[in-house]
């Protein structure tokens, strides 16, 4: 029973610790769209992590350090250890600190970005970048607004804000109330919620069971259960993604990716 813990504790640390070193490994080559140029760069590359300089076309900070998705994680961990546990205001209140007006995210050329706009002149900007998750979050939450969160947008915010939540709340009975409540601070579409439920389930299986079992498998039996906890109405689609997911295992990851998945 000892073991069995040492190993669940080791294994919650051992996610958040890999979230945020995977998230600065891929900083310099974040959101290059160009697969042309995004080839071109991991080809000339044996390890393509904390690559230098950055070849980043939005933005432009040193390697080693996180992208905005990586601070989000830093805010949510600072709020979970200091108030030992999630608390949805002390963590909007941080995450304003983070990524509001008076931090090193505020920048003018950033702030007139518009989405789908593409690279512009003058980019990459010297500094990091605020994406629009966190421009709707810093909107609301600076009018004093009850909700939040961002209601249309989907990105991996609803996925990395997953890690802490349940490497503190694994096994408990609560953890999947408290993913939907930390997310929905900054997004509150369903699609970016029911990932992040899903996302859960799948992190909180290999943190209780390590790499033992089928955890494609598993996660679908959950989603089909009537009495399953924080049923969602597009659990049905979720699962029909994951059983697509589990037909194209042996397909190399480029090609699942755009053509299977088509980039989505």
């Amino acid at each position: 029973m000892t073991e069995t813990m040492s190993n669940t504790k080791e294994r919650s640390a051992a996610a958040v610790i890999g979230c945020l070193c995977g998230d600065a490994a891929a900083q310099p080559i974040h959101w290059i769209y160009n697969l042309g140029k995004l080839q071109a760069i991991l080809s000339a590359l044996e390890y393509p992590e904390f690559r230098f300089p950055s070849a980043n076309p939005y933005y432009r900070i040193d390697t080693g350090k996180n992208t905005c998705y990586g601070d989000q994680v830093m805010a949510l961990l600072e709020s979970l250890v200091r108030c030992k546990g999630l608390d949805v205001k002390d963590y909007a209140t941080t995450q304003y600190c983070y990524f509001g007006p008076e931090s090193k995210y505020e920048n003018k050329l950033n702030a007139a970005f518009v989405i789908k706009s593409g690279v512009q002149k003058n980019f990459p900007i010297h500094g990091p970048w605020r994406d629009k998750v966190l421009k709707d979050f810093l909107v609301k939450y600076a009018t004093k607004e009850e909700e939040t969160g961002s209601n249309d947008m989907t990105d991996m915010h609803a996925v990395i804000q997953v890690v802490p939540i349940v490497s503190l709340y694994a096994g408990q009975p609560e953890m999947l109330e408290k993913v939907e409540e930390a997310v929905s601070v900054t997004m509150t579409a369903d699609e970016a919620i029911v990932h992040s439920l899903v996302a859960a389930r799948i992190l909180e299986y290999f943190i209780l069971n390590g790499s033992n079992g089928n955890v494609l498998d598993d996660v679908i039996k959950e989603l089909r259960d009537p009495n399953r906890t924080c049923p969602h109405s597009l659990d049905k689609a979720v699962i029909g993604f994951l059983e697509k997911v589990k037909r194209n295992l042996t397909v190399p990851h480029f090609n699942a990716a755009t053509k299977v998945f088509k980039n989505n």
